[in-house]
């Protein structure tokens, strides 16, 4: 599923209604889902991304800074997706909503399956579903959070630090990508072997830390009991969440010499960051 149209009226730097800017998608060729914006400073380049990242996820700012200031009406943005819209709701949006979703699903005028959803500063808490048949957006309760898990956005400002990108957290560009990577490999025999070397190490009575911790087991329980009443005390060790291996993670770069990425110049990190974007 691609973004394939953006309309913005009346954010920040875009007076009323904009010509909408459409999107290249990918056809099969190389490069053919590449969109550049070139222009000078100060001319809306960034504005356009900010306008999809207040779809998906609202502004941080106080509304009235996004709104233009020659022309303070309500802030509008839409975007429209095309692509293999319904796999991706089946595949991605909360059981409840899969049909609600798929109600607005329309064809455009190219003749293909289109999907438009938009956000306002009327209620900016909402975001509203386009409805082809009566041509007005639809307020459906409850799809605000359900929305955002149908596409992702990263992006790299002129002030991102590309370390903050490459760290593994579960909202960094690093993090998505491992993210499905980790949710499938937990299905592998390679992590049920890990999981059952984990309990012989930390949880099986025979192991040598166990034994070791047997005796502040023994130590503890009869304090407790002489204090509370007899109990048994134990302790037990639970796997770690997938999730937590890749919180240690670090990226090396070997361009000659081999290095973590924090040790090279701001050119190759940002670069490293793009390509990670990229994938």
């Amino acid at each position: 599923m691609f973004i394939k149209e953006l309309k913005i009226t009346n954010f920040e730097s875009f007076s009323g209604a904009i010509a909408p800017i459409v999107f290249n998608v990918p056809n099969g060729g190389v490069g053919s889902g590449l969109n550049i914006f070139v222009g000078e400073k100060n001319t809306g380049k960034s504005t356009a991304f900010e306008a999809i990242d207040f779809v998906r996820n609202r502004t941080k700012k106080d509304e009235n800074a996004i709104k233009n200031k020659d022309n303070p009406a309500h802030v509008s943005v839409e975007l429209t997706f095309v692509g293999n819209i319904e796999q991706i709701i089946d595949g991605f949006s909360q059981p409840n909503k899969v049909g609600v979703f798929k109600r607005y699903i329309y064809v455009n005028t190219d003749g293909v399956p289109a999907f438009t959803i938009s956000r306002d500063t009327e209620d900016s808490k909402q975001v509203k579903l386009w409805n082809e048949a009566d041509s007005s957006f639809v307020n459906e309760s409850g799809i605000d959070a359900p929305v955002k898990k149908l596409f992702e956005t990263n992006f790299i400002w002129a002030d991102t630090n590309p370390n903050d990108e490459a760290a593994f957290g579960a909202t960094t560009i690093c993090g998505n990508l491992l993210k499905e990577i980790a949710s499938g490999f937990t299905e592998t025999v390679d992590y049920e072997d890990y999981k059952t070397k984990f309990n012989q190490v930390f949880n099986d009575p025979a192991s040598g830390l166990r034994r070791d911790l047997l005796l502040i087991e023994q130590k503890v329980q009869q304090v407790f009991t002489e204090q509370f009443g007899a109990a048994t005390i134990s302790f037990h060790f639970d796997e770690l969440k997938i999730d937590s291996f890749f919180k240690n993670a670090t990226i090396k770069i070997d361009d000659g010499i081999e290095t973590p990425m924090t040790e090279k110049g701001n050119g190759m990190q940002r670069a490293l960051a793009l390509a990670l974007l990229q994938v």
